[in-house]
C-alpha cells in the first residue's frame, strides 16, 4: 500500500518476544511483505473497536479539511471500516448506513448529521 509521506510519522516501540512472534506470524499468514505494514493493519483494526459515528464523521471532515475530495475522504474514512454497512456517494453528498442502524450523512466539513436508526437526528453540524 502507497502511503503519503507527509502524512506519516516515525515511532519506535519496544515489543516482547512473544508479540514480535505473533506480530511475524500475522504478518506470514495474511501475505504481507513488511514487519511495518502488518503492525500498522493491526493496530488500524483494532483501533476500529474505539471508533464511533462522531470518530467516524470526524476521520472524514479531516480528511476533507486537508482537500481531499468528498469520494476519497468518505472511501478513506469510512468504506472499509467493520462498523459500515454501506456507502453512498453522490457529487456532493455522502451516506453511510452502520451495522447497528445508525446513518451518517455528510456533504462537507461542516455539514454533517448523525442519525439514529429511527431517522431521529442526534447530533449536526451545518455550514
Amino acid at each position: 500500500m502507497a502511503y503519503d509521506k507527509s502524512r506519516l510519522q516515525r515511532r519506535v516501540y519496544l515489543f516482547d518476544n512473544d508479540m514480535v512472534e505473533r506480530i511475524d506470524g500475522f504478518r506470514r499468514d495474511q501475505g504481507i511483505m513488511s514487519e511495518a505494514e502488518a503492525v500498522r493493519r493491526l493496530v488500524g483494526e483494532a483501533l476500529q473497536a474505539y471508533d464511533t459515528p462522531r470518530s467516524l464523521v470526524q476521520r472524514v471532515r479531516g480528511l476533507l479539511l486537508l482537500g481531499e475530495s468528498l469520494a476519497v475522504a468518505v472511501f478513506e474514512g469510512l468504506a472499509q471500516h467493520r462498523l459500515v454497512e454501506t456507502v453512498e456517494i453522490k457529487t456532493d453528498l455522502a451516506h453511510a448506513t452502520l451495522k447497528d442502524g445508525t446513518r451518517i450523512n455528510i456533504a462537507g466539513p461542516m455539514d454533517w448529521s448523525i442519525e439514529d436508526k429511527d431517522g431521529k437526528i442526534v447530533e449536526e453540524s451545518k455550514a
